[in-house]
Order: structure tokens, then sequence, then C-alpha cells
């Protein structure tokens, strides 16, 4: 019975994102294949539906009857349904005060200062680098207490800056001045290990590419080159990095295609930990209800002054529990679940779907509006991070860093420096 409700979902599951897929790249309208809900759609397809159809590695194979694998393939499909019942929500619209902040004049000097200002205050906290080159002299571990965390994520706001950068490129590709950024932002990602945000940076560099200012229909061939190029890529990452100093050229020079072929494994890993979390949660009951939520909006403030405050010690419990070796993350219905149960799974993929429709109509509405534009695409890498993560407060400070903070310096630099800022 439970192998039936779990092939059912996926067999569902499978049908609904391959018709929104084939149906958004056969439309007239060219723009539709870069609804946020493309993005969703490949991020279940890399987390849910690869690992289940094509089977997990050696490393990460469990026999899914004996944890209640159906429970987290019902709330896989579940969850993909409430995405698409939120975006099919219509409300007003949010954004007027933003897509007027940006236009063509203005794009790459803004571009600029959002780039110079989360380079700086990265490379504050974690030093400054001309070269992803592995920096021996330079402390890997990670210091991310107090304020230092927030000054480490404002390599969020790169990618956003990077589609600005681009579009003021499409005017004249040899300005240097616009080009020479991308070295460093490429830098900084390598060595700074996580692969989201190049995920991120792919979504807004390709949004802004494929919709300003003609739109283009996407080069299927192409993209799947770049797919395969950016799978193999994440798999040596796992390699040759060292997270915090670099790329160790010498592993660069010894590595062999074997050694990459497989992929980077990390989509399975989130699979097996998912299963394992949902499953815990079903037999304990032990629901963490509003410690996420109170987790992430107590975040900000130091602990010393609030020592009682959550430190996501439920996290912790799985991780260790299941023996993932650190840094374990599921998806992010899991959290759902793990608070409120089915309704949890419900309400917040609904949320995302209808914040997702915000951020879709707002482009339909502004075809022509960089900034448009560019959140459409940062916020499409958003819903990657979102659902591949999981743990709220972490994709909570990830959405004010990547998609709001930048629009607020502007907005502040425009208050400050009127119309010749």
């Amino acid at each position: 019975m439970n192998d039936a409700i779990t092939v059912s979902c996926e067999v569902l599951l499978t049908g609904m994102i391959l018709y929104h897929l084939v149906t958004a790249f056969l439309s007239k309208d060219k723009s539709k294949i870069w609804s946020p809900i493309t993005a969703i759609s490949l991020t279940y397809t890399y987390y849910v539906l690869i690992p289940y159809w094509f089977g997990m590695i050696e490393k990460y194979k469990i026999d899914e009857s004996l944890y209640n694998g159906y429970l987290f393939h019902f709330a896989a499909l579940l969850s993909y349904v409430s995405i698409f019942i939120g975006f099919h929500t219509k409300s007003k619209n949010w954004f007027s005060s933003w897509n007027s902040l940006i236009n063509e004049d203005n794009t790459g000097r803004y571009g600029l200062w959002i780039f110079i200002i989360g380079f700086i205050g990265y490379g504050t906290v974690r030093g400054f680098h001309l070269s992803f080159a592995i920096d021996n002299s330079f402390s890997s571990e990670l210091q991310i207490g107090g304020f230092t965390y927030y000054f480490m994520m404002m390599l969020d706001m790169l990618p956003l800056a990077s589609g600005l950068l681009l579009i003021r490129l499409k005017k004249n590709v040899w300005q240097w001045i616009y080009l020479i950024p991308f070295w460093f932002i490429l830098v900084d990602l390598l060595i700074a290990g996580a692969r989201w945000r190049i995920v991120v940076l792919l979504f807004v560099l390709l949004t802004a590419h494929h919709l300003y200012f003609n739109i283009k229909r996407i080069n299927i061939p192409l993209m799947a080159t770049l797919a395969i190029v950016v799978f193999l890529g994440f798999s040596a990452m796992d390699i040759v990095r060292s997270r915090g100093r670099g790329i160790d050229i010498e592993k660069v020079m010894s590595l062999q295609f074997g050694d990459i072929k497989d992929g980077p494994g990390e989509n399975y890993s989130v699979y097996w930990f998912s299963v394992l979390c949902m499953d815990y949660m079903n037999k304990t009951g032990q629901y963490v209800y509003f410690e996420p939520v109170v987790t992430t909006l107590l975040m900000p403030i130091p602990r010393a002054i609030f020592p009682w405050k959550p430190d996501a010690s439920y996290l912790k419990v799985l991780d260790e529990m299941f023996d993932s070796g650190g840094g374990a993350a599921y998806l992010n219905f899991v959290e759902s679940y793990i608070s409120f149960g089915w309704l949890g799974v419900v309400f917040w993929a609904w949320l995302l779907g209808w914040m997702a429709r915000k951020f879709w109509d707002n482009y339909l509405s502004n075809r022509n509006s960089i900034a448009a534009i560019v959140s459409l695409g940062a916020f499409s890498g958003f819903c990657y991070v979102a659902i591949s993560r999981g743990y709220l407060p972490a994709t909570f400070t990830t959405f004010i860093l990547a998609m709001c903070l930048p629009f607020w310096i502007i907005r502040l630099m425009k208050k400050i420096g009127g119309k010749n800022v």
C-alpha cells in the first residue's frame, strides 16, 4: 500500500513538472519559461525525481519501506501542488517603487555600487582575494558568530549586482569597468564554496540575458551543455576546493573525468536526510512549532541580550542522530512538516507560490523594467535556495540580503544624492 502511494505521488509530480516545462517552452510568450515555477520545478526534479527514478548512490542507499518513505513523497507532491495554488492566487503588486529606481542610464553605476558594497562587506571578515587558487596562509576556519555572519552573507548581493552589470554590458561589451567585477565575483563565490550562490548567479544572468531587452527563446543544446558543465564543475568542487581558502591547483591538475562523472551527489544526501527526518518526526510527534520562525526573528539580536533565544537545536539533534557528518540539509517541506505537520507543508508551500506570483506579475506588468527583470531572476534563484536548503532562518537572511538590501541601498543612494547618483 505504501509503495503504491509512493509511486502514485512520484508519477503525479513528474507529470505536473513535465506539463509545466513543456507548455512553458512551447508557449508563444517566450518569457514564460522564466517564471519562478520553472526554477521550482527544476529544483524538485533535481532533489526528488532524479534520486527516486534513477536510484540512490551507494553511500545514501536505504530501504525506504523501513522509514515510511511514502511520507516524503506525499509531502513533495502536496507541497508542489500547494505552490501552484499559491501561484494562482491573485493580489496587488508590491513593486512600483523598486521598478522606478533603475533605468538604462544608471544600471551600470548601481551594479558597481552593489558589487563594491557586497565585496567589501564579505572581504572585511573573510579577506580580499585576487585569485581562486588556494591560499595556504589564510585560515579556513569560519568565524560566523555575532554580526560576522551578516558581513559574510553580504556575498549574496553579488548575483543581483552581476545582473545589473550584464544588462549594462549589452550596450557595449568591452566596457572594462563593468567586466572586471565578474572576475572578483567568481573568485569570491568559488572561495566561499557555497554552490547554491553560483546557482543563484546563473539564474540572474540567464534571466537578464533572455528577457532584456528583446525576449529570446532558450537554446536547448546550449542550455544542456551549460547544465552538464555546471554539474561536472560542482562535482569537481567537492574534490579540489577548501571552503574559505580556495581551489587546490595541484588537485585540479590531477583530476580525471572518472573522478567527477557521477556528479556532486549533494541531491542524494538531501533526499536521504529528508526521508529520515520525516520518518523520525512522524514516529515521535515532537513538532517544533514556531521555533524556526522565532529563531528567524531573533537572529539579529545578540545572544548576550537574549541568552534564551532558540539556536535551532532541533536541527543539531537530527544531524547527530543520523550521523550526517554536519551541515546536513533537508528540503523545505520537511521543516514545514517538522513545525506543524501537514498543515505546515501546505501553508509554507502556498506562501512560496504566492510570493512567486508577486515577482512574476511584476515582470508581466513591467516587461521593460530592469528592476523587474533582475529581481525576477534573483527570486528564481532564491526559490532554489529556499527549497533545497530548508532551514528558514538562513533562507530568510538570504532573501533579505540577496533580494531586498540591494534595492534598499539604491533607494538610499537616490535620496542622498538625488538624480546624480
